[in-house]
């Protein structure tokens, strides 16, 4: 095995192990937080998938809402994607562990509007 495969292995492993713990956080919030679960109510409910995409460096994962929780998977759904979220890995990042207001602002989303401004203030109350 060449070292270019043996890092893109090594780099795919962390990227399913950071995924598996940020559903796994996530989700314990959803459950256990009245607010966020209020918030998180129509997303659930309507099973929203959010495509998440990363820039600087590039990669893509979906966001799926689920009565299980929020799901986290590197593979496309079959379900069409309801929302397109685009940023830089580092605004990422603070948006999602730091809540950083700036940053929410920055990121360019696609989709329904009214969807839109719900998810921005979802991802406030996620990381409050």
């Amino acid at each position: 095995m060449s070292e270019t495969q043996q890092q893109q292995k090594q780099s795919s492993l962390l990227l399913n192990v950071i995924m598996i713990v940020l559903e796994t956080f996530y989700s314990f919030i959803l459950k256990h937080d009245r607010v966020v679960r209020i918030q998180a109510k129509k997303f659930v409910d309507q099973q929203i998938t959010i495509k998440v995409n990363s820039y600087v460096p590039f990669f893509d994962f979906y966001l799926q809402f689920s009565d299980k929780g929020l799901l986290f998977d590197l593979k496309m759904p079959e379900k069409p994607v309801d929302l397109s979220v685009s940023s830089t890995l580092l605004d990422l990042v603070q948006i999602f562990l730091l809540g950083n207001r700036r940053s929410i602002k920055k990121m360019r989303i696609e989709g329904d509007s009214a969807l839109k401004d719900e998810f921005r203030d979802l991802v406030l109350n996620f990381a409050a």
